[in-house]
């Protein structure tokens, strides 16, 4: 019997964690366990029968509670396969054999999930398939994408960074990496693993879009017409995130590329893809 741990940060969520628990599937030949980082309140009896909960201090953002997730599979030795979750999404159907299966033909890889949005009673809807940049000299691509789950591709295909939700890999890699809590508290800290895998391991993430995450959280986003491509343009560049998304980019990049390449690498990317999103909106046009 092999052994998988499912890490999931947490902050007093537990309608939504309870959901996300139950929408696991046992995989055969399988066992399963779902490791806990709390940084909220303790579970409710039920609920802490079912998960191995780990109390963590209620400052600990993402970054954070998953390296103690890390740290709780390294210290156990004994799981196979190590998978980030998170308590707000619930797992399509058959999702975690999916990626196991391809793990299991195709070793020294990361096999991830596409993400989907659910609002209210519609059908999910794909929130993305990939966090690429965009350009010569960044780590990414323009990959493909699709809208709904009977949509999906059905062949896997490479892509090179991803959100830090649905994403399975051999466990081993949790005793050898460490994610970075200092300079990527909540935002890129997954970004940031992902470029120590591809330099330390030269492993390849790949994309399995038979599998799949449901985000059940609104995250402000509401149902309506579709904005025009100026008007897009406008708000992108006028929001009130943009200035933390560049210093993040900026962090890191200088942390993995060298000086002559993290400089147009920065430029490329924030102008092109975070201030006017270009990339994206030409291909969902």
């Amino acid at each position: 019997m092999r052994r998988l741990a499912i890490l999931v940060p947490t902050y007093n969520e537990e309608a939504l964690l309870t959901r996300f628990v139950d929408s696991l599937e046992p995989v055969p030949g399988v066992e399963t366990t779902i490791v806990v980082i709390n940084a909220g309140k303790p579970l409710s009896e039920g609920l802490a029968k079912r998960v191995l909960e780990v109390a963590v201090p209620d400052h600990f953002f993402w970054t954070a509670c998953m390296q103690v997730g890390f740290e709780k599979v390294a210290e156990d030795g004994k799981f196979d396969f190590a998978m980030m979750g998170n308590a707000d999404t619930v797992l399509v159907p058959g999702s975690v054999a999916e990626l196991i299966k391809f793990i299991d033909a195709h070793p020294n890889t990361v096999a991830c999930c596409p993400a989907y949005l659910k609002l209210g009673e519609e059908e999910p809807h794909l929130h993305y398939s990939d966090q690429n940049d965009w350009g010569f000299l960044l780590y990414g691509k323009m990959s493909q994408r699709w809208n709904t789950l009977s949509e999906a591709p059905k062949e896997p295909f490479k892509t090179d960074v991803i959100g830090g939700q649905g994403v399975l890999f051999d466990a081993t890699i949790c005793a050898k990496y460490r994610l970075d809590p200092d300079n990527f508290p909540q935002a890129a800290g997954d970004h940031d693993f992902w470029y120590q895998l591809r330099k330390g391991e030269k492993i390849q993430l790949w994309m399995v879009p038979t599998a799949g995450t449901i985000n059940l959280r609104q995250m402000g986003v509401q149902p309506g017409r579709k904005k025009g491509f100026f008007r897009r343009i406008w708000q992108r560049m006028t929001s009130d995130k943009t200035g933390d998304s560049a210093r993040l980019m900026w962090r890191l990049r200088r942390k993995h590329l060298s000086l002559p390449v993290a400089v147009p690498s920065f430029v490329i990317s924030f102008l092109i893809r975070y201030t006017l999103g270009l990339p994206k909106m030409l291909k969902r046009l």
